[in-house]
């Protein structure tokens, strides 16, 4: 199971979206907008489906605010 992965328009660094699929799932996903927060600039980015990638792993510093230890 992987990961979507955003890029912060901000700071351009990517992120966790902390939504966790397969990748043939993701393969199907429709090109819909949705929000993600953004543990770098602390914003909340409107992105479309198309904009994401699929992470098999995510680097601790790339966590995004659903994955990272409280």
């Amino acid at each position: 199971m992987g990961v979507l992965m955003l890029k912060c328009p901000t700071t351009g660094r990517e992120f966790s979206t902390g939504i966790h699929l397969e990748e043939d799932s993701f393969q199907r996903l429709p090109d819909t907008v949705t929000k993600a927060p953004c543990p770098h600039c602390d914003l909340s980015h409107k992105w479309w489906t198309h904009e994401a990638r699929w992470a098999d792993t995510v680097a601790a510093s790339q966590s995004g605010a659903f994955d990272r230890a409280s």
